[in-house]
């Protein structure tokens, strides 16, 4: 049934845009363009997470920190201060706000595309992959079906997108 899919989506694609015709190479590409340009937002919450766990890191190094022992003997290396730390802090604190910022503009785009289907249960799919970062088995298990048919729903419903996107 997908390479029927695929087969009448080519089929529509050449009708539409006045005869350019895809191979299979050009629309697995658009597929993968597809893909990668969904996954933007899950990357942008995976580096907020690792930006988030740097600061309390940092935390944890702050509490740590011990007045100086001023003992006369000499010491090697610059000692880290509260104030590097709280530097450092505030940096991370900016970056993720920059992130957080623009993951607000990502979520909404990619809500758009996933929108633009016409299936709810492939909205449903990838609306859960995409956007609450799900597993495919995770998805699977909330909406009672087998991790194949979601997987086939999340591929044809990426040829759907990779193809009208055009």
């Amino acid at each position: 049934m997908y390479i029927e899919i695929k087969k009448f989506l080519l089929f529509c694609y050449v009708r539409r845009f006045g005869g350019v015709v895809l191979t299979e190479k050009s629309i697995e590409d658009l597929e993968k363009l597809k893909k990668r340009s969904l996954k933007r937002y899950r990357k942008n919450l995976s580096c907020i997470k690792r930006l988030e766990n740097k600061i309390a890191q940092l935390d944890e190094r702050m509490l740590k920190i011990k007045s100086t022992n001023l003992s006369g003997m000499p010491r090697g290396g610059v000692p880290i201060t509260i104030d590097d730390l709280m530097s450092d802090k505030l940096d991370l604190e900016n970056r993720i706000k920059r992130l957080k910022l623009k993951s607000r503009g990502l979520k909404n785009e990619i809500c758009e595309e996933i929108d633009s289907l016409e299936d709810p249960l492939q909205c449903e799919v990838l609306e859960a992959y995409f956007i609450d970062c799900k597993s495919i088995g995770d998805i699977a298990e909330d909406l009672g079906y087998t991790e194949r048919h979601i997987y086939s729903v999340y591929s044809e419903a990426i040829s759907i997108l990779s193809v009208t996107d055009q």
